[in-house]
């Protein structure tokens, strides 16, 4: 069966490995890869004398100039640290061996092989007590979901974000396509950059709010909040809604003062919260809540 050329790799690897033993290959690829199909031993055999030849693992054979154990030390330098820069590639090969390794080469090597440089997106950091938590939450969630098709319907999710009247750009997610280079640049003002708290929320697919806080949120301007300006939203709720609402707010210091939770479990027979709610929400979860999955970027954007 044809092999992917990523799968190619994992296998001139492995053979490289094991000493150019077919055997221990196919025991570890049976073991490292179970989902990968086990080549034999004369397919093994034959990926490596294709790139023995043409220096390439891709079907059509090309004739690639430069020496040909330099190309395959990079190629398994990435595959054991798929994290490591050209620039140390080129270094710590050059060190080891006399074969030439420069930065172009590394990169001319790893564009013929297929390999392309990705970002890596940060996200919090999760201990195994929080993806526990996490897993919870959402086995709770397709529970009740089972038992009652309308509940996600119901929950009304909510969140604060801090927008600046200046403005804001992400340099990381900005592009400017061009042929050349335009240098491009964008004015904002620094000094006197002011922000405002805005709370919204979501139910069934409806935006409630926003509502803007002309102060720093505590707990006292946030319980001032769900007492007056809230039930004002709400008002505007079909009555079916407003009969089997679900409260959400995450683990803010504001959220958790005892006073809103008391109101909390007065004004809602349930909410999800951080703090002796009767559904915990999970720490470190923002990927969970449309708010910040979708809703504060969209608006910023």
């Amino acid at each position: 069966m044809p092999y992917s050329l990523r799968e190619k790799q994992i296998i001139l690897s492995s053979f490289i490995r094991n000493n150019h033993n077919a055997a221990a290959t196919q025991r570890d690829l049976a073991r490292d890869n179970p989902r990968m199909h086990t080549p034999c031993k004369k397919t093994i055999k034959r990926i490596f004398e294709k790139f023995q030849e043409t220096s390439s693992l891709n079907r059509k054979k090309r004739v690639v100039n430069g020496n040909e154990d330099a190309q395959l030390n990079i190629l398994i330098s990435v595959q054991e640290d798929p994290n490591l820069s050209i620039r140390h590639i080129s270094k710590s090969l050059q060190e080891w061996n006399a074969h030439d390794t420069s930065y172009s080469k590394v990169q001319r090597t790893l564009k013929k092989a297929g390999y392309k440089p990705f970002k890596i997106r940060p996200t919090p950091k999760l201990t195994q007590t929080h993806r526990e938590n996490r897993v919870e939450f959402c086995r709770l969630m397709l529970e009740r979901s089972n038992n009652d098709p309308n509940f996600l319907r119901n929950i009304l999710w909510t969140d604060e974000s801090s927008f600046a009247t200046n403005g804001m750009i992400n340099r990381k997610n900005t592009r400017y396509w061009a042929t050349e280079n335009p240098f491009c640049y964008r004015e904002f003002r620094f000094q006197g950059r002011q922000s405002v708290n805005v709370w919204c929320g979501l139910i069934d697919n409806k935006i409630i709010g926003p509502h803007f806080f002309n102060q720093n949120l505590n707990g006292d301007s946030y319980l001032n909040f769900l007492e007056n300006e809230l039930e004002d939203f709400l008002d505007e709720l079909p009555l079916q809604n407003l009969e089997n609402i679900v409260f959400q707010q995450d683990g803010a210091p504001p959220h958790s003062t005892l006073r809103v939770r008391n109101y909390l479990n007065q004004r809602f027979g349930i909410w999800i919260g951080s703090r002796n709610a009767p559904l915990s929400w999970p720490a470190n979860s923002p990927d969970l809540t449309p708010m910040d999955a979708f809703l504060w970027g969209y608006l910023k954007n």
